[in-house]
């Protein structure tokens, strides 16, 4: 932020940490997880591997619904900026 010009009031991590049921909200986050981790990762997995992983994400949801409940953990790190004032609202001095 400060390398481009912004002035940084504040930083904080935001966490996450719950346990859910799987089939709902957190089913479909996971499989769509599981989906984009699986996409990077299907080149360096074994066969068995692969096959886990399609069954696991599938098509939407897959069977990520049939676990029962997942536990869904996530950090975001927020940012409170603000432009110096010696620039005007189209960011010319």
């Amino acid at each position: 932020m400060e390398a481009a010009g912004f002035e940084v009031l504040f930083t904080r991590t935001l966490a996450t940490d719950r346990a859910m049921p799987a089939d709902g909200p957190a089913g479909d986050y996971a499989a769509l997880e599981l989906r984009r981790v699986g996409h990077r990762a299907m080149p360096s997995l074994n066969e068995s591997d692969r096959l886990a992983l399609r069954t696991l994400a599938g098509d939407a949801a897959g069977n990520v619904r049939e676990l029962g409940t997942l536990r869904i953990r996530s950090t975001r790190t927020l940012w409170a900026a603000r432009r110096p004032e010696d620039r005007g609202v189209d960011g010319h001095v």
